[in-house]
């Protein structure tokens, strides 16, 4: 007995498509969910002055192939607020609003993957 299987072919170049709006959408995914990362820490993070807040920014430049991004402040003691120093506790705004963001990271990747193959 044997077995015909047709359009291997045919599933193959779907999905060989797909892979490719797939690759695609990955730099706006990750420029999204960075968008969403920084929402969360502009609102965790303290404001004594404003000027910790008007530094956090999304850095996707010079990362690999565009699938990471760097969400944080540039202000030079940002450390010091995140991570406490012997005069002051820390304040771990930026990783509580990376655990935050999680759902909404993954809610707005997915929905700019399944635009991206859909067409």
């Amino acid at each position: 007995m044997s077995l015909n299987i047709l359009g291997i072919a045919k599933t193959r170049a779907a999905l060989e498509a797909a892979m490719l709006q797939a690759k695609a959408a990955e730099r706006p995914a990750v420029e999204a969910g960075g968008q969403v990362v920084a929402r969360e820490m502009i609102a965790r993070a303290p404001r004594d002055t404003g000027r910790l807040v008007s530094l956090i920014d999304i850095d996707d430049s010079g990362l690999g192939d565009g699938t990471t991004a760097r969400v944080g402040s540039s202000a030079e003691y940002d450390r010091f607020v995140q991570f406490g120093t012997v005069h002051m506790s820390a304040n771990p705004y930026g990783q509580q609003a990376a655990v935050a963001s999680v759902p909404g990271i993954i809610g707005v990747m997915t929905g700019i993957f399944k635009a991206a193959i859909r067409g």
